[in-house]
């Protein structure tokens, strides 16, 4: 199955350049903590990670699931969270 979660992560120097701040209608408009957004491969019986892809928070789920496509061979069936249904996918 392919899923999706978002890891807060630690302020540092590197991290806002790489993975950006998430917005906010208040103060400064932007989110109290950074974010990085995962979209993962996962087999549904042990939950084991078959392959992940790590983006910005503001990077799309799908744009991420694109890639784990290539990891699919004709022995697995996919199943997909309600976000990832779409004629495209």
């Amino acid at each position: 199955m392919i899923d999706r979660t978002v890891f807060d992560l630690p302020d540092t120097k590197t991290n806002p350049a790489h993975f950006g701040r998430t917005e906010s209608s208040r103060g400064e408009m932007q989110g109290a903590f950074l974010q990085a957004r995962v979209v993962a491969l996962v087999e549904s019986g042990t939950h084991t990670i078959i392959a992940a892809e790590i983006g910005a928070s503001s990077t799309g789920e799908t744009t991420l699931a694109y890639s784990l496509f290539k990891k699919l061979n004709n022995e697995l069936r996919l199943l997909v969270d309600q976000g990832f249904s779409s004629y495209h996918l």
